[in-house]
């Protein structure tokens, strides 16, 4: 009875597990066919291999069934470039953007002699007499190309270009500002140091400066600095671009500033109106002068000072008036939020340092240390000791800060090491 009752209930068993092995692998098979769906035509999924599989096909179902590529060689298979690549001109962005900025001067004379004589003459005076003026006068403001282009759109003609010289200067950047006294100090530090970038140079010694005016200010720092010891044996004598010769800034020129100045007496000229009269031996028109914004308060602030004082002023007296004044501000310990700045009094210790200085101290530390710490265009020889030379050199600035010679600040190199060029050697030549 008991065997009877087993084998009753073990048949059922059997056949109900059976039933359920088939469904599970209907359901099985029913996933896959959706999931295979679900990923599109061009996706497969790979599902582990059924428990109910043999181990052979299990293996060679995990095999990746990708076929490896032959690299085909011969010239059968190469690339196939035609000669040349049809396009359409009309199309706007194909157009040439390739501009001639100049083209040396040509005579039309038919005479060979003549017509090499007088190419040469033009290029000498190109550089000698027109750029000569426009580097002097803007202070290398304008570039020598820049100044060959302009020369070029106007045929060649040195007048004209000088005369419409304010449409290259309204092309160009702000003018760059100078320095403070308080500020060489980290200038000598950083300044030449070429591990130092244009950042960590404008945040450490130039705060007041823009990234661009730190970039253009240091290139001239390192000149005047790294090349100090070569400036002595230097003669400029024979350059005729460093020719010391007596000019007015565009301020003073009383033909530049005449339809924005008071009437005056003074009858002197920049050296921009100087070489339009030696080459025309007529007056510069100067319909449209550029001047720059500083230049331009500094005009307003000159016209103010006349009509207080009820007299005209000539320029070195209007700029001596404006100094007195600026050094009686600093005496009163009155200085702007940019001069903080320059002096580092976000410094504690700089700050203190200040505050414990009397009164008079604080007014003569001010006066000395914000001091514009002007560099030169060139460094001018002394080998004409005529003393009205010696004078212009002074007044224009063709002299290094006295700062420069200092020992910390000057660059020593070992034996006749120069990292750029002999400046002698490119003299000689």
């Amino acid at each position: 009875m008991a065997k009877r009752q087993s084998q009753a209930m073990t048949q059922p068993t059997a056949k109900r597990a059976r039933q359920v092995l088939v469904e599970g692998s209907s359901n099985a098979n029913q996933l896959e066919t959706k999931a295979k769906t679900s990923q599109g035509k061009f996706q497969t999924t790979q599902q582990p291999p059924s428990a109910t599989l043999p181990e052979a096909e299990k293996k060679n179902n995990m095999k990746t069934t990708t076929k490896k590529g032959k690299i085909r060689v011969g010239a059968k298979f190469q690339a196939k470039i035609p000669k040349q690549l049809s396009t359409d001109t009309n199309r706007e962005d194909d157009k040439e953007r390739d501009e001639r900025i100049w083209f040396p001067y040509e005579s039309d004379k038919k005479d060979e002699v003549e017509k090499k004589e007088l190419e040469e003459k033009f290029h000498y005076d190109a550089r000698d007499v027109y750029f000569l003026a426009i580097w002097r006068q803007f202070h290398g403001h304008i570039l020598f190309e820049e100044a060959l282009e302009h020369l070029m759109r106007n045929k060649y003609n040195m007048a004209d270009s000088l005369d419409t010289i304010d449409e290259v200067l309204r092309r160009r950047p702000q003018v760059i500002k100078h320095a403070r006294m308080a500020q060489t100090a980290k200038l000598a530090l950083y300044g030449v140091n070429e591990m130092v970038s244009m950042r960590d140079l404008q945040r450490n010694a130039l705060p007041n400066f823009s990234l661009d005016e730190v970039h253009h200010y240091s290139f001239q720092y390192i000149r005047n600095f790294m090349f100090h010891n070569y400036w002595n044996n230097l003669c400029m004598c024979n350059d005729k671009l460093c020719t010391i010769v007596e000019f007015e800034p565009r301020i003073g020129c009383v033909n530049c500033t005449k339809n924005s100045r008071n009437p005056s007496a003074n009858e002197k000229l920049c050296l921009i109106c100087q070489t339009y009269t030696a080459l025309t031996g007529k007056r510069r028109p100067a319909r449209d002068v550029c001047f720059t914004a500083e230049e331009e308060k500094t005009i307003e602030l000159w016209n103010y000072k006349e009509r207080d004082n009820g007299r005209s002023l000539r320029r070195d007296q209007f700029e001596k008036l404006i100094k007195d004044e600026d050094n009686q501000r600093l005496r009163n310990l009155e200085i702007t939020e940019e001069e903080k700045i320059i002096l580092n009094f976000s410094d504690p210790k700089t700050e203190q340092e200040y505050l414990r200085l009397n009164k008079k101290a604080k007014g003569k530390y001010l006066i000395d240390q914000l001091k514009p710490f002007k560099l030169p265009l060139f460094a001018s020889c002394n080998c004409n000791g005529v003393k009205k030379r010696q004078d212009l050199i002074v007044k224009q600035g063709l002299v290094l800060p006295e700062e420069c010679f200092g020992k910390d600040y000057i660059m020593e190199f070992l034996g006749n090491f120069n990292p750029w060029f002999d400046l002698n050697e490119q003299v000689v030549k």
